[in-house]
């Protein structure tokens, strides 16, 4: 059997980003980890410096958000391992995905597969957990329950997007992942998982619909999110929402506490309100909130970049959303676009903090051209 040099090149480089927290929680093996990072990093960095020609704009618009959360956490003196990661995956996703014969999106569609199905063993296996680290008493191979889906739904999406771009249809392969997927969230109990995967599924299937396509958008669906979150995070329209909240989500009418959570995060925002903190750790937040972090994607943003991240973010999406009209009528583009609509609703009560694929996933958006026309 002939080996893909390239496929296996790619597949080695991504690897030490995603080491399943099993590992890192019950081994001594992190700080190995770190050193592989590190060196997988500046060979992406030299490679990316080296063969990139032109950058995509949603990349660009993705590095200064990024960036500015990095500089402004060294500027407070933390240096966040998190968001330089994210950085790098962006750098590697931007010069990857510019590949014609798709061996990037391969390698990593196939590490990601790996660790969903042996994740899903792993529950299986051990349905009351593997280890109890912290407050979290069920734990498996990718950790704690609601994390998962912020590797599951990025898995979905590049399986889909090869699936279709190579047979112009979702293969039986893509659909087995998928429903691996939703036994995962389902088994382990995870609202935040479920409603994810609800509305990946949802919104792919919405998009089928010629008319969806043309009044929808992923500005529209942020805005709408946006707007949901701050109604409910003030209490305004907490009862109309009851059904919602109470019935699909899972959780109490004051979020399990969130409440007390988002009131702190609003009073530490306004004494940030520039340029926020940086990215933080959740030890240092947790006296302030009374959590690590505060439970909702939006407030997180405001308390690592302050109102200049939030515009940052902003023209991230609208950057994005130009891409996406500008692209050409492929499928591949609304299932993306699917994938990053169900973050903005688990946003909504979730910080979405160490997603590590969230922001490569506006990347795969601004480059779906260069993956049609492998």
């Amino acid at each position: 059997m002939k080996i893909n040099v390239k496929k296996l090149g790619y597949f080695l480089l991504i690897i030490p980003f995603f080491v399943p927290v099993y590992f890192i929680e019950t081994t001594n093996i992190s700080k190995f980890v770190q050193i592989l990072k590190v060196i997988s990093s500046l060979f992406i960095l030299v490679k990316f410096i080296i063969n990139i020609r032109k950058v995509n704009k949603v990349f660009f618009s993705v590095l200064i958000l990024l960036t500015l959360i990095f500089i402004v956490g060294l500027l407070n003196n933390y240096f966040s391992m998190d968001i330089l990661q994210a950085i790098i995956l962006c750098m590697l996703f931007e010069y990857g995905l510019k590949d014609k014969r798709n061996n990037f999106l391969i390698a990593i569609n196939i590490l990601l597969e790996i660790l969903i199905y042996s994740n899903f063993l792993s529950i299986i296996l051990f349905p009351d957990g593997m280890y109890v680290t912290g407050t979290y008493t069920q734990n498996w191979l990718l950790g704690y329950k609601n994390p998962m889906i912020r590797i599951l739904i990025p898995a979905c999406t590049i399986s889909m997007i090869l699936s279709y771009n190579r047979y112009k249809c979702i293969t039986k392969r893509s659909y087995f992942l998928l429903l691996i997927s939703i036994i995962t969230v389902i088994i382990v109990n995870s609202s935040t998982g479920v409603v994810g995967m609800s509305i990946f599924i949802g919104a792919n299937l919405l998009y089928r619909n010629e008319i969806v396509r043309r009044i929808f958008s992923l500005k529209k669906a942020f805005f709408t999110c946006l707007i949901i979150s701050y109604l409910i995070i003030n209490q305004i329209i907490t009862e109309f929402f009851a059904f919602f909240i109470e019935g699909i989500l899972n959780k109490s009418l004051n979020f399990t506490g969130r409440d007390v959570v988002w009131e702190r995060a609003k009073e530490f925002i306004y004494n940030h309100k520039f340029i926020g903190i940086g990215d933080y750790l959740g030890e240092v937040m947790e006296p302030i909130l009374l959590a690590p972090h505060p439970h909702n994607y939006f407030l997180h943003i405001l308390i690592q970049g302050g109102i200049i991240g939030f515009i940052l973010l902003l023209n991230v999406i609208f950057t994005a959303d130009k891409s996406i009209r500008r692209t050409k009528n492929n499928l591949s583009k609304y299932i993306v676009s699917s994938g990053i609509i169900s973050f903005y609703i688990m946003g909504i009560t979730e910080s979405l903090t160490a997603a590590l694929l969230m922001y490569p996933m506006y990347i795969l958006l601004g480059n779906i051209n260069y993956i049609c026309d492998s």
